[in-house]
Formats: C-alpha cells, sequence, structure tokens
C-alpha cells in the first residue's frame, strides 16, 4: 500500500490498524468523543509534567525521593482527612453521652456516629473470591520473592493475589496491613523467566523506594477519598407524577443531589490536590523503583518486561476474544496471539504511547521514558537468575490459578 501522505509504500496487515512508520500517518488518529478529548488532555499535561522531571533525573543522579515541603504537604493533607473522620466520630459520641437518652441525642448524635462509620479510613482488603496462593501452595514462587526480597532489603510477603488483569502490585491492606503481592495472569503469561523477576522486583521495591503513597497514611487517605467519591454519586432520578406528597419529593431529591454534587467536587478536588503533591515524589520514586529492579534481574530484563507493557490492550482483548470463541485455554490463545503479532504493530503501540506520554496509571511515568533513563544508566548484569527447575516449579504451583481465573473470563465473556 501507498501511505497517501507520505506516497512511500508501507506494509499493511488487515488485522491491525493502518498506519505509516516514516509520516506516522494515522498512528494517532483524532477523535470527535467529547471525554476521549478531555482524557487527551489530561494525557497531554501529565506527559509535559513527566517530560520535565524525566530531564532532570537524566542529567542529576537518580536517588530515593527524600524529605521535602510538598511531601510534608501531603502526609499533612492526609492527616486531615482521616482527622476529620475522627472529628465527627467523637462529636457524635460526646452529643450523645450528654444528651443521653434525649430524642436528641440519639438522632444527632447517632447520625454523626454512622456518618463517621460510613466515611472511615479504607485501609483496603482482600475481597472474598479473590484467587488466593497462599504460602504453603506455592512453596517455589515464596521461596524467589523471598530471595528478591532479601536482596532488595524489603521484608517478606505474606499473600499473593490473582487476578486477569495485565499488571501486576503491591500493597499493605487491612488492619493487620498484610504484604500483598498481586500477580496479573495476563501479563505473567507472556513474560520470560527473567522479565518475571525483574516485574516482582520492581513491585517489591515499592517497600523501600521511598513511595509516600504506599504508606499506611497517605494510601489510605487516597483509598477514603476514592471512596468518598464513589458513594457521593447521586442516585439514579425518580420523576413524580404529580402529587404533593411527590412534588416535595422531588424538592427533596433535587436539594439532594446538589449537596451531592458539591460535596463530591469537594472530594475531587482534594484527591487532584492530594496527586499533585505526590506527583514528583511519586514518579521518582517509580523510577528508582525500576532502577532497584535492574540492578536484581538486570537492565536488559527490566527494559523489557516495560517494553511488553505495550502490549496491555491487544493481550488483554485476545484473552477476551478467546473466551468469546469458548477456546478450551484462553491462557495458550493468547501465547499464539503475541507470537503472530506483527513487529510493525508492537512499534505502532510504542509510539503511540510516547506521544501520549502514557504510563501504567496516573502514578507512573510514561514507558517510554522509564525505558529510556534504564537505557541511559549503567547497565546492570543479574544478581538473581531463575533457574529451569524453579520455573518448572513455580509454573506447576501456578496452574491451578490460571485454570481458575481463566474459568472466570470464559464464565463472564463466553457467548
Amino acid at each position: 500500500m501507498t501511505c497517501p501522505q507520505c506516497g512511500k509504500t508501507i506494509d499493511v496487515d488487515e488485522r491491525f490498524v493502518k498506519w505509516c512508520e516514516y509520516c506516522e500517518w494515522k498512528l494517532d488518529p483524532p477523535t470527535r468523543d467529547p471525554k476521549a478529548a478531555r482524557q487527551r488532555n489530561k494525557e497531554d499535561t501529565a506527559r509535559r509534567r513527566g517530560q520535565r522531571l524525566f530531564e532532570e533525573l537524566r542529567h542529576s543522579p537518580l536517588t530515593k525521593p527524600g524529605p521535602s515541603r510538598v511531601r510534608v504537604a501531603a502526609l499533612a493533607v492526609a492527616l486531615v482527612i482521616h482527622a476529620l473522620t475522627i472529628a465527627i466520630l467523637l462529636l457524635g459520641v460526646f452529643i450523645l453521652a450528654t444528651n443521653f437518652p434525649t430524642f436528641f441525642g440519639f438522632v444527632v448524635g447517632g447520625a454523626l456516629i454512622l456518618v463517621a462509620l460510613l466515611i472511615h479510613p479504607r485501609l483496603g482488603g482482600v475481597r472474598s473470591g479473590t484467587v488466593i496462593l497462599p504460602r504453603e501452595g506455592a512453596p517455589a514462587l515464596y521461596v524467589l520473592i523471598d530471595r528478591v526480597s532479601n536482596d532488595l532489603g524489603a521484608k517478606p510477603i505474606d499473600l499473593i493475589r490473582l487476578d486477569a488483569g495485565f499488571n501486576a502490585g503491591y500493597g499493605q491492606l487491612g488492619l493487620r496491613q498484610r504484604r500483598v503481592l498481586s500477580i496479573g495472569l495476563s501479563l505473567w503469561n507472556v513474560l520470560s523467566d527473567q522479565q518475571r523477576v525483574a516485574v516482582l522486583a520492581h513491585e517489591l521495591a515499592h517497600q523501600v523506594n521511598g513511595d509516600l503513597s504506599e504508606t499506611v497514611v497517605v494510601g489510605s487517605a487516597l483509598r477514603t477519598l476514592s471512596e468518598w467519591y464513589r458513594a457521593l454519586r447521586p442516585a439514579p432520578w425518580r420523576p413524580g407524577s404529580g402529587s404533593v406528597f411527590e412534588f416535595l419529593e422531588t424538592i427533596a431529591q433535587l436539594l439532594t443531589r446538589a449537596l451531592f454534587r458539591i460535596l463530591r467536587i469537594a472530594v475531587e478536588q482534594i484527591y487532584n490536590l492530594e496527586e499533585r503533591l505526590l506527583f514528583r515524589s511519586g514518579q521518582r520514586a517509580e523510577y528508582y523503583a525500576d532502577r532497584l529492579a535492574a540492578q536484581v534481574a538486570s537492565s536488559t530484563s527490566m527494559i523489557e518486561s516495560l517494553d511488553i507493557l505495550y502490549l496491555d490492550q491487544p493481550c488483554s482483548l485476545a484473552v477476551r476474544y478467546a473466551a468469546q470463541r469458548e477456546e478450551p485455554d484462553v491462557w495458550a490463545a493468547q501465547l499464539r496471539f503475541i507470537h503472530d503479532l506483527p513487529a510493525k504493530e508492537w512499534e505502532r503501540l510504542r509510539r503511540l504511547d510516547a506521544k501520549r506520554g502514557a504510563g501504567i496509571d496516573a502514578t507512573h511515568p510514561p514507558t517510554n521514558l522509564r525505558i529510556e533513563l534504564l537505557k541511559s544508566e549503567s547497565q546492570y548484569p543479574p544478581r538473581i537468575e531463575l533457574a529451569g527447575t524453579e520455573s518448572v516449579a513455580i509454573s506447576q504451583e501456578m496452574a491451578s490459578g490460571f485454570a481458575l481465573v481463566g474459568e472466570r473470563i470464559a464464565a463472564r465473556f463466553a457467548g
């Protein structure tokens, strides 16, 4: 095919987007969708901020984020969020205790206590129905993770949970603050052994990379704000039919929806403020976690694992489409798809991601900048390598998890 913009001959695969690798025609088609346009604007803003930080880090030593005024301010905002809940609870208890057993005490004091319980800090947790891989069920995998943790100076994890995502994650959850490692099987399935070590090392490095959002106070504050925002979503509108009582109900709905909207905007602004305060130190911490992971698994493996992140959408869709076709093994279908993926399509995804400046999410730097920074640094050999026998043992341990998650994907998308 001839590119209509630059006139050069380009290869075309009808299964994928037609685009030109020379002039980037159709690399990122314009959109008329208002939501998509707003998202692009947010991505552009994040890209510019991320680019400035990258330029600073490229010309200065990359170190673990340390104390700063901005980090203190982020911590202060988190403390205020938690203090609000405590203040409402104490006020409710005080009113109830000093007015017991009056109607006022029960109604006002009880209402305040109920509000405090509803907005309590969210410490996270493992939801019921989550696919769990306990230590006794996967000794080889836990031994590998313990080796990586010891090398990083991190603490051993308590639990591994598996899901269908194209990602991995680490967090301290619940009242006991259990250390939980999440493994997305759509990602794990397409990684090589050493790339898996790199991904594990990056996630475990969140214990020691100075990321303030991983601390109990700040992390729970962010989760709490997210829950408040969802809880303040107005209920569906229920139009009345004309009676006096339904008219009053309509007025009440209008007032309630207006109040919820105001509170929701306020919560959103506080969340955005906290994100802005955490932006620089959080992204620096991510870059630092990449460095630590490269030292454990090798720079090459860390760079390769980041490069695979560009395949998020096609890999996730490959699993979904395999389920819709009712294939017996969605994971094998995903591997076949990746094996057949044209190099040109992978390159398009790299360029598109670099143009948009996108990361995995708002807390991560753009993937292309993470790769570029690792390439610009000293190249590290692996300190921990996954032997063939270990890899086989881990695959056997995870087989039941793959099967269970695959069944859930099939149940969701089949037919």
